[in-house]
């Protein structure tokens, strides 16, 4: 639009380090959007006459800034100085902030690798966020409300089917229908995971006496042909059947459709550093692993597939995982 329709649009650059000529080139890349740049402008005694920047541009003294802005058209101000710098620069903002010239203050200084960065606000206190998972309020509500539609539809369709497999779990062994677990939920809250049972009574018990026959890594516990297993509990596992409590889980609002699974507290202690950050997101009943392979995965595959989705969450990703889901859920492919 500025290309086509609006007028030159003139900047300068506060600052002649390496980071101020990296972002000069930048602004010099941008001429054909219209986006022109002046000149730089330091306070240092040395400073050079001009500085070579996909051109030659002049290097003028900050103390020159109000007559400059007096003889020239100056819309922004573009600040690339070290972060020390920035308080004795206190008085050229104020002045910037009175002539009404808007400014930007590149604060790459700050070490940050998988965090997107903006500006929110506490009241009328500005804050420079780093957030390294979603964040828009917007989507995350419209999430939150597709989550209650779904579990709630979900529950009440369910309902009669999920009363048969109550009754037939109840009647193939002893214990109770639904298996309780405490779970790490969004940034390591603690919630009360349902599922149906699909194991003996005594599951957790049997735990040691069965570690050599771990498929995984020791952080998680799977066994191929479990013989923990009820009469019915592979079959419930592998049409994740057994999942079906967990709607109620969505519905409270402990968990999410789509979203990393929820781990157990002594998982997430030997998570690695990198890997504890699947815990700022809800975790959901399916995410990109069910759908790549679910059981067939390692868990590194897991994790950094995990790491995937929330890097780059979308609600139309939601859709498309959950649409992938249902042909694998109804088939039964991958699950042990």
């Amino acid at each position: 639009m500025r290309r086509e329709f609006g007028a030159p649009h003139y900047v300068m650059i506060v600052g002649l380090g390496e980071r101020a000529q990296r972002l000069a080139e930048k602004v010099v890349q941008s001429r054909d959007t219209g986006v022109r740049l002046i000149g730089f402008l330091s306070d240092d005694e040395d400073r050079p006459a001009s500085l070579q920047v996909g051109g030659e541009f002049p290097v003028y003294s900050l103390s020159e800034l109000d007559s400059l802005l007096k003889r020239h058209v100056i819309d922004e101000i573009l600040f690339a100085v070290d972060s020390d710098q920035l308080t004795a620069l206190e008085e050229i903002f104020l002045f910037c902030d009175e002539e009404g010239v808007r400014t930007r203050v590149l604060v790459d200084f700050f070490p940050h690798v998988n965090s997107e960065l903006y500006l929110d606000r506490l009241g009328s206190t500005p804050l420079l966020t780093f957030s390294a998972a979603p964040h828009d309020e917007v989507r995350l509500i419209a999430k939150r409300v597709i989550d209650i539609l779904l579990s709630g539809f979900g529950l009440i369709l369910m309902a009669p089917a999920i009363g048969l497999v109550a009754l037939a779990v109840r009647l193939t062994s002893p214990g109770p229908v639904i298996f309780r677990q405490v779970r790490c939920g969004l940034n390591g809250r603690r919630f009360v995971f349902y599922k149906f049972r699909s194991m003996c009574q005594n599951a957790e018990e049997m735990k040691p006496a069965l570690a050599h026959l771990n498929a995984r890594d020791n952080v998680v516990f799977k066994i191929p042909n479990d013989p923990r297993l009820t009469p019915i509990g592979k079959l419930l596992r592998k049409f994740s059947i057994d999942e079906w409590p967990q709607m109620w889980n969505v519905l409270r609002g402990d968990m999410s459709v789509v979203g990393p699974r929820p781990a157990v507290p002594e998982e997430v202690e030997q998570y690695k550093r990198w890997q504890r950050r699947r815990l700022r997101m809800r975790p959901g009943l399916t995410c990109l692993w069910a759908v790549a392979g679910r059981d067939a995965l390692d868990f590194e595959t897991w994790m950094r597939l995990d790491m995937e989705y929330i890097d780059t969450w979308s609600l139309a990703l939601d859709w498309r995982i959950i649409l992938r889901t249902i042909p694998r859920v109804l088939t039964g492919k991958g699950a042990h």
